[in-house]
């Protein structure tokens, strides 16, 4: 190989190297100044709780599953999918276009583990809520305007509140909807 060939060899592997640590510093800044995502994912279950097994998560609505001593438990799990951590500040129910909402609370139930509001969830992490069926319909007027909602077709919602502008929905489960239908209106206090 010639002298020429050489350093023309040694001069395009310099003008290489050049362009590639040039394309790998744009690419090193436009990652460091990128907005980071904020990805949240809701999801709601409908279960069981026996004092015998626990919370038993159930696959497919089953009227056959129903028992009287078995309480219907609404799970709701929400996971961080994004890149940076979020705090969630509340869970509502919120019923579409009747401008209607409902704030829910955590309290204990069944001595188990239960996350708390306003808590730090890192990214891949979640944390799960249940409530008893029970206890979202305390009142008539519940009652009466989940039973409205469900009628009327509304939709109904459980909306993950953090902070972020970005919807964090999910739809009502339909065993809660049967639940609500089949309910005895005499059961409930005023």
């Amino acid at each position: 190989m010639s002298n020429e060939c050489i350093q023309l060899a040694i001069a395009v592997g310099t003008w290489f190297t050049g362009i590639a640590a040039l394309i790998a510093s744009c690419v090193s800044l436009w990652i460091a100044t990128r907005k980071k995502s904020h990805k949240i994912d809701v999801k709601a279950y409908t279960g069981f709780y026996s004092d015998t097994f626990g919370y038993i998560r159930c696959s497919k609505s089953s009227p056959s599953r129903r028992s009287s001593h078995l309480e219907e438990i609404l799970e709701i799990i929400v996971k961080n999918r994004g890149e940076i951590p979020f705090v969630i500040h509340s869970l509502e129910i919120r019923f579409k276009k009747l401008n209607k909402k409902i704030t829910l609370n955590v309290f204990p139930q069944h001595n188990q583990q239960r996350d708390s509001f306003n808590k730090r969830i890192a990214p891949g992490e979640n944390t799960i809520y249940f409530y008893s069926f029970s206890t979202l319909i305390l009142t008539q007027e519940l009652y009466e305007l989940f039973l409205y909602a469900i009628h009327t077709k509304k939709k109904i919602s459980i909306y993950a509140i953090t902070g972020f502008e970005n919807k964090n929905k999910v739809k009502m489960p339909i065993d809660f909807i049967d639940y609500v239908k089949n309910l005895n209106s005499s059961t409930i206090p005023n």
